[in-house]
């Protein structure tokens, strides 16, 4: 057990004390006995100014200049984000990555090197290349290295790292040193109970309420936690844990965590922190760790997630930046300042503590490092004026986040500046058998990586288990070599359209058994009203009650018409007060269906759309054919109303549809609002209506009428599937992917 002398200007002394404690730590439930376990805290203290651990030399603190040339470890996802992010925002003269991936190679060579020699456990390799290179900021994604003590092998040669001393790093690496941490600081967290004896947790967990979570109290690279609905699942995750072949290691099952199930809203908190104070907080994120739909499945280390959380109050807001503040100030007080990022894995739950109902934070888990998916929505948000690598060096080196008066005071953060009005959402492609898995993973081709890099909206395709591979014709292709293979990223000024970005850059990208969630941001979305565009060129007949929108449901932003008719469709929605209503010009259409019309014509369309920023398009009755790149653009946006019931008479028009279901002889009719692809009336279909055909009494005419009826309710169930069923778009979206393309 290592000592720890602090420097205290007010103390002469500073005094050790030895508590020895039951090592089943039990906060509100049953109490099984096991071994004793001798636990050195420091002293009381009722100053914490100028605490520093005396086995890290002083690094000087005057920092106002930016890092020039950077070496981020890691090969993952998030290690692309954050070098994509430190090029955008930095502009370094040279970023290293170590190992790196197919992705970060290709980057932006020559600025941006991958090192895949150098892996994150050699202490030593990073030192020397550090030192060969003139580093001066060591930026550590994974969490492995951190808690092995990576920054404090560093610091012992005064090179800068942005992560954690091991010390601190314990507040990941050990569950239940965690929990211990936060019943000292009372931070609200999940009743719980630690266990280094298999036998004694075997015993708590029949008769414990249910659900209950079971957690490994090591690292476990984020799939080490099993909620379980009964008590075979308990035993049985226990025994996965600390039986004889702990799948997770032995040291991630020597302790295991068992907590009370919280039910409630999750919210990812991120901070960067100078070792004194939460210095300056990023924006709230959610993230999906289930494998599946409806968060089911086992746990990953995340299948998507998005950023900024628009739906907590003020007080709320306020808990989670105590929390986050106190925790540092904690790890402070106790000798282990904490620099890096500190990660709040929160839920925001009802009762407990708040018998009255009232919503109140807890602690999940804290993490020492980027969440990955996390880092992928919430990096693209921060601003030009954020310049990441000086930020980043000033929290390596302490005390001065860009003050230069002085230092920050601990109960003040300050937030990141942050694109206006702009949201980001992350979804995951993994690999066949991912998590559960075992074995070598199969180096399957990716297809469709530059596609989905040119899809409007996607601000990063980030690759994390990938490879390249030169083929024997002397092709270079890009593999599958990892678990979680890739993460899209879609960025946009609502979150349902940064969501549709993102599935459809997806939707460019194959792989042999690629799976993803299709429900991520799907329950956020639901409160927010579908902004709506409608381009026709008829009188907007199906459309007439649309127009005035339905509260909370959607809203008309934007009306477009390249005809104008006095009684046409631009009238009507004049007359309904939507706030932007475009006449498109004779110019657009002048040379009738001739390209270079078409090409003026869409162009006006899209900046119309972006203009009103306006989520999706409905076509109605409008008499052109969009052109192969719009319909791509749009992909997953765009809806169009068919007077049949598709698949059949497809390519018909106006009264031509009718007679042909009257030719046909058939008795039933109808109409289909399909998505817009560039084979004509081909789309999947999302909403059918249908109605009888009576022979020998309808006519083309009669029949158009009954149609029509119906196509008012299809429009309006079809813009209600944006908002109340997003994984239905995201399967759609999915599937209109081009198989030539691969």
């Amino acid at each position: 057990m290592r000592g720890f002398l602090f420097v205290c200007p007010l103390w002469t002394t500073c005094l050790l004390y030895v508590s020895c404690l039951i090592h089943v730590n039990v906060e509100g439930f049953k109490l099984f006995p096991t071994a004793v376990s001798i636990s050195f805290k420091a002293a009381p203290k009722h100053r914490s100014v100028g605490i520093i651990a005396s086995s890290s030399p002083n690094i000087e603190t005057t920092t106002n200049h930016t890092a020039r040339k950077v070496l981020v470890i890691g090969s993952g996802g998030r290690e692309f984000a954050l070098t994509q992010a430190l090029l955008r925002l930095s502009s370094p003269e040279a970023i290293y990555v170590a190992p790196g991936n197919a992705g970060t190679q290709q980057l932006s060579p020559p600025v941006v090197v991958n090192v895949p020699e150098l892996k994150p456990n050699d202490f030593k390799g990073i030192t020397d290349f550090a030192q060969k290179h003139g580093i001066e900021i060591v930026v550590v994604g994974p969490e492995d290295p951190l808690t092995n003590g990576l920054q404090d092998f560093l610091r012992e040669s005064n090179i800068p790292c942005f992560g954690p001393s091991a010390a601190a790093a314990r507040l990941e690496g050990s569950k239940a040193w965690a929990k211990a941490f936060m019943n000292r600081h009372q931070i609200p967290t999940a009743r719980h109970a630690t266990f280094s004896d298999l036998t004694a947790a075997l015993e708590y967990v029949e008769h414990q309420t249910l659900p209950m979570v079971v957690k490994a109290s090591g690292l476990a690279g984020g799939k080490g936690v099993t909620i379980a609905h009964s008590r075979e699942d308990a035993r049985k995750a226990l025994e996965a844990i600390m039986g004889t072949t702990p799948v997770f290691g032995p040291a991630a099952g020597a302790e295991v965590v068992i907590e009370e199930y919280l039910v409630g809203d999750e919210v990812s908190a991120i901070a960067f922190c100078d070792g004194d104070s939460v210095a300056a907080c990023l924006p709230f994120a959610r993230d999906y760790k289930r494998l599946e739909e409806h968060d089911s499945g086992p746990n990953t280390g995340g299948m998507g997630s998005f950023a900024p959380v628009t739906d907590l109050t003020t007080d709320i807001a306020a808990s989670i930046q105590n929390i986050l503040v106190t925790t540092v100030k904690g790890m402070r007080e106790e000798g282990h300042p904490y620099h890096g990022v500190l990660y709040g894995g929160l839920i925001i739950t009802k009762g407990g503590a708040a018998e009255d109902g009232r919503e109140e934070v807890k602690v999940l888990e804290f993490n020492c490092r980027f969440g990955d998916p996390e880092a992928q929505s919430i990096l693209p948000l921060l601003s030009d004026k954020v310049d990441l690598a000086k930020l980043m060096l000033q929290c390596a080196q302490g005390g001065r986040f860009g003050d230069t008066t002085g230092r920050l005071a601990a109960s003040t953060p300050r937030d990141l500046t942050t694109k206006n009005n702009t949201f980001a959402a992350t979804v995951i492609a993994a690999s066949e058998g991912y998590p559960t898995a075992t074995g070598s993973i199969k180096p399957h081709i990716i297809h469709g990586l530059p596609l989905a890099c040119r899809v409007p909206g996607v601000c990063s395709v980030a690759q994390a288990g990938t490879a390249r591979l030169v083929l024997a014709n002397g092709a270079r292709v890009v593999t599958v070599s990892g678990g979680r293979v890739l993460g899209v990223t879609g960025e946009a000024t609502t979150l349902r359209l940064a969501l549709l970005h993102a599935y459809h850059g997806l939707s460019e990208i194959r792989f042999q058994g690629m799976r993803c969630r299709t429900d991520i941001g799907a329950q956020a979305v639901r409160s927010q009203p579908v902004r709506v565009a409608i381009l026709g060129s008829s009188r907007g007949t199906s459309v007439s009650k649309i127009l005035t929108g339905k509260r909370g449901v959607f809203e008309v932003v934007l009306v477009m018409s390249d005809t104008q008719d006095a009684n046409g469709i631009l009238s009507k929605a004049q007359a309904a007060h939507v706030p932007d209503c475009r006449f498109l010009g004779a110019d657009s259409g002048g040379n009738g269906d001739s390209e270079m019309a078409r090409d003026t014509l869409e162009e006006k369309i899209e900046v119309a759309m972006e203009e009103s920023k306006a989520e999706i398009l409905l076509l109605n009755g409008y008499r052109r054919i969009l052109s192969p790149r719009l319909c791509r653009v749009l992909r997953g946006r765009c809806l169009n109303i068919h007077p049949s019931l598709l698949p059949d008479f497809g390519g018909h028009f106006d009264l031509a549809v009718h007679q042909a279901v009257l030719d046909a002889g058939r008795t039933s009719s109808g109409c289909s609002v399909h998505f817009v692809t560039e084979n004509v009336d081909q789309g999947p279909v999302l909403i059918q209506k249908t109605c009888s055909v009576e022979p020998g009494f309808d006519t083309a005419a009669t029949l158009k009428a009954k149609v029509q009826e119906l196509e008012e309710r299809a429009w309006e169930e079809a813009v209600r599937v944006y908002q109340e069923d997003l994984p239905s778009i995201a399967r759609a979206i999915l599937s209109m992917s081009d198989p030539k393309t691969f």
